[in-house]
């Protein structure tokens, strides 16, 4: 805020010594003040979406850490692989929370 006002203070202060000495009309010196309060409004709005740019792509650096790391499940085709499948699943009374929050219920009697 203390550079805003400053600047503002300053525009009114060249404004008013231009007025003077130059042949300069305050419509003029409102258009170039109202030019600094809106540039102003828009590089404050610049800065907080950079710092929302910056979070991201810290946050993209550990999901990209993620998907590059190499699996401990072994994925070759050997193993038993049956000939025949069924998928019917029945599901009752299901009650799940995650360890790290056990008492929120993310299932709850789930049928």
């Amino acid at each position: 805020f203390f550079c805003s006002f400053t600047f503002y203070s300053l525009g009114f202060w060249a404004g008013a010594w231009l007025i003077t000495i130059c042949d300069i009309t305050i419509g003029e010196i409102l258009i170039v003040m109202l030019s600094l309060v809106t540039g102003n409004i828009i590089l404050s709005d610049a800065v907080r979406s950079l710092a929302g740019i910056g979070d991201a792509m810290g946050s993209a650096r550990n999901i990209y850490k993620i998907i590059d790391e190499q699996s401990h499940i072994n994925s070759s085709s050997e193993g038993i692989i049956p000939k025949s499948f069924k998928g019917n699943i029945q599901f009752s009374n299901v009650s799940f929370s995650y360890p790290s929050r056990p008492d929120v219920q993310i299932l709850h009697g789930l049928d």
